[in-house]
């Protein structure tokens, strides 16, 4: 039986939060669907899914900004390859790729067109005209979109009430990450147990905080750059924070490090390659996004018993909850996000009890495996069993 042909459409050939998704459910269901991809140029995700051996087609007009021109051209070239490539899915993630991608699949008749929300970016515009010109592209893309998968309530709600799309093409798909992560014990302490007390934090023996993420505005890195300068003045210099991740604010995020007196405390790794495998070295993971989907990054936090502190916004809220199993800060706060890790900081029983619970939860919701499994229903076209 001929397998059912499937395209992604992708902006960005980074391996952020976004791309992870597809790589997580494209290597999850291989053996089922044929898959190729569109992407905006080489990178790492083209490299990852030539491992795959995944066909991708490079579309250098597709760019993240708006570019009249340039938006016509990546339109018809998208067009073209769907036209001839008869696929039988189209999936888009993203704003740009999905506005484009899903006019362009319904324009040639393709049977199934997909978008992924991975949080609404123009939910948080910074001005009213930016959130009518991206709220309008979005009321138009949905008019072409057969499901619209998201990944929390606060999405779900907006589609329904703001997009008015029926409910029954709105299907919540929670994130999820390989099963093998959550198979292991951290400094030998097993969840469940009573917590062990960490020996007391000092210069010699520091808090180990971690972020990973892109650095741009909606990973919001410099506010946590601006906490940490408040947690040193309050404590002094008893922490180490590392900062995986590479983006447009790498120069002024360095910057302000050396502004803020924290340069010696923090250490910017650029991108790394499997940085879960980090995860486990540190006391806590710390994402201030503005807006979120559902991060990757938090699961796989949860599932590397690392305490994690994130604010208080729609994506992360689904998964966190305040003093259950993380801790929660309110958003674009400095100060408040400083007062959570000092709570970390000074009561270690809570910080290991926090993240035990929040382990035993991502086990049981958050494998790649489950969302694989309700991902392909999707692409059958049984949605109505999720």
């Amino acid at each position: 039986m001929k397998k059912k042909s499937i395209l992604h459409v992708q902006l960005l050939p980074i391996l952020s939060g976004v791309q992870n998704v597809s790589i997580t459910e494209i290597s999850g269901l291989k053996e089922f669907f044929d898959f190729e991809m569109i992407c905006s140029a080489k990178g790492p995700l083209v490299e990852e899914m030539a491992r795959l051996s995944v066909p991708v087609m490079v579309l250098k007009k597709l760019k993240r900004e708006i570019s009249p021109i340039n938006d016509i051209i990546a339109f018809f070239q998208i067009r073209n390859i769907i036209k001839r490539n008869k696929y039988d899915v189209v999936h888009t993630h993203s704003s740009k790729p999905g506005f484009l991608g899903r006019i362009a699949a319904k324009s040639v008749g393709v049977p199934l067109v997909i978008h992924t929300v991975h949080g609404f970016s123009f939910g948080n515009a910074r001005s009213k005209l930016n959130f009518a010109i991206y709220y309008f592209l979005e009321l138009i893309a949905s008019r072409f979109t057969d499901l619209i998968i998201v990944m929390n309530e606060a999405d779900r709600s907006f589609c329904i009430r703001k997009l008015m799309i029926s409910e029954r093409r709105v299907v919540f798909l929670a994130n999820g990450i390989c099963d093998s992560l959550f198979y292991f014990e951290k400094n030998n302490s097993i969840c469940g147990a009573s917590p062990e007390i960490n020996p007391a934090i000092s210069i010699a023996n520091p808090f180990k905080i971690l972020f990973v993420g892109r650095l741009w505005p909606q990973k919001n890195p410099l506010l946590l750059l601006s906490a940490l300068g408040i947690l040193k003045e309050k404590l002094g210099p008893v922490f180490k924070a590392s900062i995986i991740g590479d983006g447009e604010l790498m120069s002024q995020a360095r910057g302000l490090a050396v502004e803020l007196g924290i340069d010696e405390q923090v250490k910017f790794f650029g991108w790394v390659e499997d940085a879960v495998n980090l995860m486990p070295n540190h006391d806590a993971f710390v994402l201030p996004s503005i807006y979120e989907g559902m991060p990757l990054s938090i699961i796989e936090s949860m599932a590397s018993k690392v305490t994690v502190v994130a604010s208080n916004i729609s994506g992360n809220t689904d998964l966190i909850r305040h003093l259950e199993n993380g801790l929660l800060f309110e958003s674009e706060s400095p100060q408040d996000l400083a007062d959570k890790l000092q709570i970390l900081i000074n009561d270690p029983i809570l910080a290991k009890t926090l993240s035990c619970r929040a382990h035993i939860e991502a086990r049981s919701k958050y494998k790649a495996s489950l969302h694989c499994y309700n991902l392909r229903k999707i692409y059958e076209k049984d949605a109505d069993l999720i």
